[in-house]
């Protein structure tokens, strides 16, 4: 019967609009659980679009198992480009309590979403530090997606997935500054997922955030990469600099994933 409905629903018309009143009216009470590797984490899904890019690990299952896999207890995280919380959660578990996860993440809906998927978790070992990471410290605007928070970023976009017209001004800062300023401590591994700007992360992040890294998942946005005057040759060239070979490649849309370790 739950099928039925759900296939009249479909051919209504009228499926978004009532999953989006929906949410509107009860997602903040929503919750959802996933597991992954002998991990589990809860989440509160305050949108349609936020419930479906849970459910499906947001296209990135594999990706992230790589990462939890390889990734110790105990050592400090940096994840880029947070959103709601899908890689801080299961790395916050990973790591444990004696382990830390930084979350960056400049759109302050999806901040106050990851604050409260926090809380929902008790975990307390996840610092969110609602600024942008770049190559410069200063000033920039920001453009929030208009269907979900995921494709927000420094970049505006248009097509299938675009940000809204007008941005809000939000504080970016180079990972080495991170460091200088005592905010957090050095990663052992890192997320980047920053839709453009994954280039200019990595060129901010300094010899100390080098240093330290050993465990590196970015996601790579080769259209929006090529807006920066940037290619994909140019992050692989920095990342083999810097002693990093990839161990698992993958695909979505667009999109490269890649999972790189430093020997």
């Amino acid at each position: 019967m739950r099928r039925i409905l759900a296939e009249l629903l479909q051919k209504s018309g009228f499926e978004i609009p009532i999953r989006n009143l929906y949410y509107r009216l009860f997602g903040r009470w929503l919750r959802r659980t996933l597991s992954l590797g002998g991990l589990t984490a809860r989440f509160l899904t305050p949108t349609a679009a936020s419930a479906d890019e849970l459910l499906a690990f947001g296209g990135e299952r594999d990706f992230l198992a790589g990462f939890l896999e390889r990734l110790p207890s105990g050592v400090a995280v940096w994840d880029v480009g947070s959103n709601i919380g899908l890689w801080t959660l299961f790395s916050s578990a990973k790591v444990g309590e004696h382990g830390r996860v930084i979350a960056f993440e400049p759109n302050p809906d999806a901040a106050r979403a990851l604050q409260g998927n926090a809380r929902l978790n008790s975990a307390g070992n996840i610092l969110l530090i609602p600024h942008a990471l770049g190559s410069e410290t200063r000033s920039a605007v920001f453009f929030l997606g208009t269907r979900d928070s995921q494709t927000s970023g420094l970049l505006p976009q248009t097509g299938m997935y675009p940000t809204a017209e007008t941005g809000v001004d939000v504080q970016m800062m180079r990972g080495e500054d991170v460091l200088q300023r005592g905010m957090a401590p050095p990663p052992f591994a890192a997320k980047i997922d920053v839709e453009g700007y994954e280039l200019a992360v990595l060129r901010g992040f300094g010899d100390r955030v080098w240093a330290a890294l050993r465990l590196l998942a970015i996601e790579i946005h080769p259209p929006l990469l090529d807006r920066q005057e940037g290619t994909v040759g140019d992050v692989e060239a920095l990342l083999r600099e810097k002693g990093f070979e990839t161990i698992f490649s993958g695909r979505r849309r667009t999109e490269l994933h890649w999972l790189c370790w430093k020997p």
